[in-house]
């Protein structure tokens, strides 16, 4: 049963990274890290250039019409950004919101 229950939960939370989200930034350690989110969305703006980073919602922000920003590879990002600034990226998530 706990396990049942783990895989669920695991599988919602993973379902919610999926989708796509007009606002998204990144944790260290459960907390929010402004200069993470600002450093990624830099990173994921030079590929995807219908984001800008919101000083005023401390994310960054797909402006695009029907567009988005993909949670998962989002985080991914957040993660390998934070590694290369020599740090452990198994303290990063990312967190996105509408």
């Amino acid at each position: 049963m706990k396990l049942t229950l783990t895989i669920v939960t695991a599988l919602i939370a993973m379902g919610a990274l999926a989708d796509k989200h007009k606002y998204c930034a990144c944790d260290v350690d459960g907390k929010h890290n402004e200069k993470l989110s600002h450093d990624t969305c830099t990173r994921w703006g030079q590929t995807l250039p219908n984001t800008e980073w919101r000083g005023d919602k401390h994310a960054c922000h797909d402006y695009k019409s029907g567009g988005g920003i993909d949670g998962l590879p989002w985080e991914n990002t957040c993660k390998k950004v934070y590694q290369d600034q020599g740090r452990n990226p198994g303290a990063v998530r990312g967190k996105c919101h509408s």
